[in-house]
C-alpha cells in the first residue's frame, strides 16, 4: 500500500493532487498540470486508462478498495483515478484524496447518473491522454481480489467499443443488458420486471466466449474513448442510454465470459 499512497510510483514528476471543492460545471482540469501514473510492470497491458469509481457507501470495504486500486494501477501501463463522492462524505473524501494520479470529485449531486456525468465531464476535458475509460461499481467489483488474468482478453487482437464483466455466480445485472432479443428495462410494469430478472439472472460458463450486447454493466465496464461522443451522457436509466449510443458508433459490445469478477457474498441482494 506505501507505493500507492503519498510515494514516488512513477517515472513521471507525481501529479499534482487536484481536488474539486463542490463541483460546477465549467470546471475545467488543466492537462499541463495532470500526470498519469506509469508502471514499470513487463506484464501491463499497454493501454492508458482513465479509471472512474463512484464511492457511495464504501467505508466497510476501504481496504478492499484500495488493494484493488493498486493492482489497477499495474494492470495498465497508464492510469489515472477519478472518484465521485458525496460533498458530505468527508472519511472517504480524505482517504482516497490521499491516492496519487488520481482527482477526488466532490458534489452534492445525490443521483447516480448526475454523478457519473461528471467523471464523464472529466474524461472529455482530458480525452487526448486516454486509450479507455473504465467504470467500476466499488461494491460489486472491488470487494473480493482481483484477477489480473482475467484480462487478457485486452491483449488479443479483439476489436471492440465496449467490454462488459462477467459474474463467478449468476450474471445479476439483467436491467442494464439490452441485445437483440432481451430489454427488460422497457417492461413497464415493475411486478413482471423483477419476474423476468429473476428469470435471466443465470450463470454464463467463462468459456462462452464474448457475448455481443447493445448495453451491460455488470459492475465493470471498459470504454475505448475513440468511440465516446462528446454530447453522449448518462441519463435517469443510467447505463443504457448512454451504452445504445456508443453502440450506434460501433456496435463491438461484448459481456467476456472470461472477464470474470468473484461474486461477494454481499451482493446477494442484487439477485431478485
Amino acid at each position: 500500500m506505501s507505493k500507492l499512497l503519498n510515494g514516488k510510483t512513477s517515472r513521471l514528476q507525481p501529479g499534482r493532487q487536484l481536488l474539486y471543492q463542490h463541483v460546477n460545471t465549467t470546471t475545467t482540469v488543466n492537462t499541463n498540470v495532470l500526470r498519469l501514473f506509469t508502471t514499470s510492470s513487463p506484464d501491463a497491458i499497454n493501454y492508458s486508462a482513465c479509471i472512474c469509481i463512484l464511492l457511495d457507501n464504501v467505508e466497510a470495504h476501504t481496504k478492499s478498495v484500495l488493494t484493488n486500486i493498486s493492482i489497477l494501477q499495474n494492470l495498465f501501463s497508464k492510469t489515472f483515478f477519478v472518484f465521485v463522492i458525496n460533498a458530505n462524505n468527508k472519511i472517504s473524501e480524505i482517504t482516497f484524496s490521499k491516492i496519487n494520479h488520481s482527482i477526488v470529485i466532490q458534489t452534492y449531486e445525490t443521483e447516480e447518473y448526475k454523478q457519473r456525468n461528471l467523471y464523464l465531464k472529466f474524461l472529455h476535458e482530458n480525452k487526448t491522454l486516454f486509450d479507455l475509460m473504465v467504470v467500476i461499481d466499488p461494491l460489486t467489483c472491488l470487494i473480493t481480489p482481483l484477477n489480473p488474468n482475467v484480462f487478457s482478453f485486452l491483449k488479443s487482437d479483439l476489436k471492440f467499443s465496449a467490454c462488459f464483466a462477467n459474474q463467478s455466480y449468476k450474471y445479476y445485472d439483467i436491467e442494464n443488458l439490452v441485445d437483440d432479443t432481451r430489454s427488460v428495462y422497457l417492461i413497464p410494469d415493475e411486478s413482471e420486471k423483477k419476474q423476468q430478472i429473476r428469470f435471466l439472472q443465470k450463470h454464463i460458463h467463462k468459456e462462452s466466449g464474448n457475448i455481443p450486447v447493445k448495453s451491460a454493466f455488470g459492475g465493470f465496464a471498459i470504454y475505448k474513448t475513440a468511440y465516446l461522443e462528446s454530447d453522449n451522457r448518462y441519463t435517469t436509466d443510467n447505463h443504457i442510454t448512454f451504452n445504445l449510443k456508443v453502440n450506434i458508433r460501433d456496435a463491438n459490445m461484448f459481456i467476456v465470459s472470461s472477464f470474470i469478477i468473484e461474486t461477494s457474498p454481499e451482493m446477494a441482494s442484487l439477485y431478485l
